[in-house]
């Protein structure tokens, strides 16, 4: 039993390693930041005139500095961000997606409950994972607080 353990988390922690596509990595000038949806939306409910990421409706930009969105793709692409146990039993509740070279790629549920949803290479497989404690995903849009502004 306790060789299974090891085994599944072993293939767990593997999983977490390649959470961003290589073809991204070129990418990391172009980070754009949302903010979407506290809840999904059924796909039979969604409108055609907004834009979904995982089934979040995306909302607004945030605006960010050319340094934040730097540290933002950094920080996402750090798996010593990230773990795969998914121990915590609060509800996922959307505040923000990541947008990399024009494409969705996850949608973050910050604290108290803080946990990603990203999208695998192939775009149909999504990682649940939930991000450790002093993540520096949090650490980048913490420092933003409440000077998080939109563009209109």
């Amino acid at each position: 039993m306790k060789s299974l353990f090891i085994l599944l988390l072993g293939l767990s922690l593997v999983g977490c390693q390649n959470l961003w596509s290589g073809k991204n990595k070129k990418h990391a000038d172009m980070v754009q930041l949302y903010m979407v949806d506290a809840t999904p939306t059924a796909p039979n409910m969604q409108s055609a005139d907004k834009n979904y990421v995982l089934d979040f409706a995306v909302l607004k930009p945030v605006d960010l500095s050319p340094d934040e969105a730097s540290a933002l793709y950094t920080a996402m692409e750090d798996t010593e961000n990230f773990t795969a146990e998914n121990r915590k039993r609060c509800p996922f509740i959307g505040q923000y997606a990541v947008e990399v070279a024009g494409e969705f790629v996850a949608v973050i549920s910050s604290s108290p409950c803080s946990k990603v949803q990203m999208r695998e290479d192939d775009e149909k497989q999504i990682q649940y994972l939930e991000l450790v404690e002093n993540n520096g995903v949090e650490a980048v849009l913490g420092s933003r607080g409440a000077g998080i502004e939109s563009r209109e």
